[in-house]
This record gives structure tokens, sequence and C-alpha cells, in this order.
């Protein structure tokens, strides 16, 4: 690999850690998913300086192209967090449904303790 390229790479990383950094001081991201970010540039990182190491996961794993590895364990990560946020999701939408109905049966209390002061 080029020094051209693996500047420009972590360069890239850099900014983006940058991105990350800023979005989680601003409250945009949570921690967890900050921390899962700054890890992944973090292994890029080192992937990009030690380049060696991913042939030698590669034949490891009885993959013959080392890039294959890589896009094989990036379509993992992507499934992993789509599982993740669907998980977060359910959460979210069951503790909105609680709230709901316990706004709902207030409401109705209120309303009919309103009527029975009134008459």
């Amino acid at each position: 690999m080029r020094f051209e390229l693996r500047l420009t790479i972590l360069l890239v990383g850099g900014l983006f850690l940058t991105y990350v950094i800023s979005l989680l001081l601003k409250r945009k991201i949570l921690e967890r998913n900050a921390l899962f970010y700054i890890f992944t540039v973090i292994c890029f990182g080192l992937l990009t300086l030690f380049p060696d190491f991913l042939d030698t996961l590669a034949k490891g794993a009885g993959i013959d192209y080392p890039p294959a590895l890589l896009f094989m364990l990036g379509n993992v990560i992507l499934l992993m967090i789509t599982i993740y946020q669907s998980i977060q999701i359910a959460v979210l939408e069951k503790h909105v449904r609680e709230l709901s109905e316990f706004s709902a049966i207030q409401f109705h209390e209120e309303e009919n303790s309103g009527v029975l002061k009134k008459q």
C-alpha cells in the first residue's frame, strides 16, 4: 500500500473520529454508540498501519483474498448494528405504548373527577 493512500485513510479516519466526538459532545449520539464508532476507526487505523495483519487474519481464516475478509466483517458488523437498532426500536415502542396508556388513564381520571366535582 502506498504511503499516500495510507495517509489519506488515516486522515479520513481522523476526520470521522473528530465528527463522532463532536456529535458526542453535542449529545446527538449516545456514549455506547460513540464507543463503537471510535473502536471501528481505531481498527481501520491499525489495519492501515499494519496491512500485513489483514493478510495473516485472512490466511488463518482460510480466505485467499484478504479484502474479502474485510468485506465479510463489514457485513457482519452492519448486521449486528441492524439487530441492535431493531431491539432499541422495540424497547422504545414499548415505552411509548406504556406512557400513552398511562397518560390516557390519567386524563380519563382527571376528566371524571372534574365532572364529579361539578355535580
